[in-house]
């Protein structure tokens, strides 16, 4: 790994986690959230990046091509740790549709082109693959299955109700019935402009701007409506909850918060005759996933407001909301040390109680947290992935070493010991350290990174730029040599040529000034820094960069 890489790779994990204060952090976790994540709702996942390196060996499944003809297929096995799966018949890919119907994994979609890497500026991902298949873990056997009618991919919004796939975007709904092999088009009204939310006992759910949730009987086909929801303040729509209590709209309202006080999350119910707004949370990040027992968000880090107009304390970004009784109570064991300590395959999937994030396993019900570690596979991003009867299915993503997609499936059984979380509480803070008046460039004088010493040349013109102006929550940063690029609520900044360096940031708010400092909150390499004059030092476990002040 070059200088480049090196860099890229310490500077994108450390500094894209500096927060600025003063300001209400919401928006800017609203914004990076947005990206980051899509919802995911019962057995139905999307996929990130996976970290780290492949040092774990572990069992292998039996393969087809082990068994004599006359024998029955072998069931993988239930133990813990990884197994590989059965050869799939897709080809190698990223980024499919992955959906467990109760019965079969189905992998549906997604794109054969090469991942866009993280320091290049590509072009839009290839049209979606229109091939798909079905996996079952209980025999590790594949059988090809119809092609979608639609373009699907990862993103594309789909739940599961008693078997069957909803799927689709704005008012383009599917439904796949994995028995009969068949799609078929529904029809949408004119208040569906989105895709499925959720799901409970045959019906599906979605929600429009206007705040009416629009309901779908998945045997009839037919449509009703919600009364909207009308309470005032309103709630901005962040999340669609169907759960045995009521259905659930969360969001924020930005009327109601002081300004020493943060904008946090809450939540309207419907119980079948009416909407309430149920106690305000402690939290201000978003809520993800409904578990079965409670709505969850795992969002890491807290923020106490800053200096000016502190809060008091420290509110954390994640926590967990009963909707039957309104309680709501922090997340254990996040903060920004919550990636997974060693290597990992990290993938955003949640099925009941179960929640894969960063690395890491949350179990909802015992509140404990668990490492699934990574499989013998040389695969190393772009995984996609999806619960099914309590086990974590893997399909394709892409080496990059090799520089090729993969085919293979891999599954994790829980099985280990959970490592269990100290709980939190909403007041516990988090050591922050401030460095004071950084606004300017600062350029790259040298870097040490695990032990060697670096020196980057002198066309690279690698700086650290700091904003007195920028996002609500987050100070402005960019690298020299680098050119903006808008996605949604997202602004990334790439290269403008073939090398350099990324880093992406929360999108900016000329109209919201905040003072000028870095606030190194807990950060997980990243542990201090100092400035002495025109001289600022970034200090961590694997990592020393030194800047200068250049203007």
């Amino acid at each position: 790994m070059n200088l480049e890489e090196r860099l890229t790779t310490a500077l994108r994990e450390d500094l894209d986690r500096l927060d600025a204060s003063p300001g209400d952090p919401h928006p800017a976790l609203v914004a990076g959230s947005r990206i980051i994540r899509r919802r995911t709702t019962l057995r139905v996942v999307t996929t990130v990046a996976a970290v780290g390196a492949v040092t774990l060996t572990t069992g292998i499944a039996l393969r087809p091509g082990d068994r004599s003809d006359d024998q029955e297929p072998a069931p993988a096995p239930r133990v813990g740790g990884w197994t590989k799966a059965a050869r799939s018949p897709l080809t190698p890919r990223y980024a499919p549709l992955m959906a467990w119907t109760g019965d079969d994994v189905l992998v549906i979609g997604g794109h054969q082109d090469t991942p866009c890497p993280p320091t290049a500026d590509c072009a839009q991902a290839s049209d979606p693959l229109s091939d798909a298949a079905a996996y079952n873990p209980h025999t590790d056997t594949w059988r090809t299955i119809a092609a979608p009618p639609l373009r699907v991919d990862s993103g594309t919004p789909a739940v599961v109700s008693d078997g069957v796939v909803v799927t689709g975007n704005a008012r383009d709904w599917w439904t796949y019935d994995p028995g009969a092999d068949r799609w078929n088009e529904l029809y949408t009204p004119a208040t569906v402009n989105a895709g499925p939310w959720t799901e409970l006992d045959g019906k599906v759910y979605a929600v429009n701007s206007a705040r009416t949730v629009s309901v779908l009987d998945v045997a009839t086909g037919s449509w009703s409506t919600l009364p909207s929801d009308d309470l005032a303040p309103a709630l901005t729509v962040d999340g669609l909850f169907a759960t045995p209590a009521g259905i659930v709209l969360a969001g924020v309202n930005y009327d109601e918060a002081a300004p020493d006080e943060p904008t946090l999350t809450q939540a309207d119910i419907w119980d079948g005759e009416s909407w309430s707004r149920l106690p305000r949370t402690g939290m201000i990040g978003w809520l993800y996933y409904w578990t079965g027992e409670r709505i969850i968000g795992i969002e890491p880090g807290s923020a106490d407001g800053g200096q000016t107009n502190n809060w008091g304390r420290s509110y954390p970004a994640a926590g967990a909301l009963d909707p039957a009784t309104g309680k709501w109570e922090p997340v254990p064991g996040l903060d920004y040390e919550d990636r997974a300590t060693g290597p990992a395959w990290s993938v955003e999937a949640a099925d009941g109680p179960l929640v894969a994030t960063q690395g890491r396993v949350f179990d909802d019900t015992t509140r404990t947290w668990t490492e699934p570690g990574i499989p013998d596979s040389a695969v190393d991003s772009n995984l996609t992935a999806t619960w099914a009867d309590g086990r974590l299915v893997f399909f394709g993503g892409y080496d990059l070493d090799a520089q090729q997609l993969s085919s293979e499936t891999w599954i994790w059984t829980p099985g280990a010991e959970p490592q269990s979380s100290p709980p939190t509480t909403a007041a516990q803070e988090a050591p922050v350290g401030v460095i004071e008046d950084l606004s300017g460039q600062w350029r790259l004088l040298e870097a040490e990174i695990d032990g060697e010493q670096y020196s980057p040349a002198r066309n690279a013109g690698v700086e650290l730029v700091v904003h007195a102006r920028a996002s609500q929550a987050f100070v402005g940063c960019e690298l020299v040599g680098l050119r903006p690029r808008v996605d949604g609520d997202e602004v990334s900044l790439r290269p403008a040529a073939k090398s350099g360096f990324m880093l992406s940031c929360p999108p900016f708010f000329e109209d919201s000034p905040v003072s000028s400092g870095l606030y190194f909150d807990a950060l997980r390499s990243v542990e201090r820094g100092e400035r002495d004059g025109r001289t600022l030092v970034l200090t961590g476990r694997d990592i020393v960069l030194t800047f200068q002040k250049h203007r």
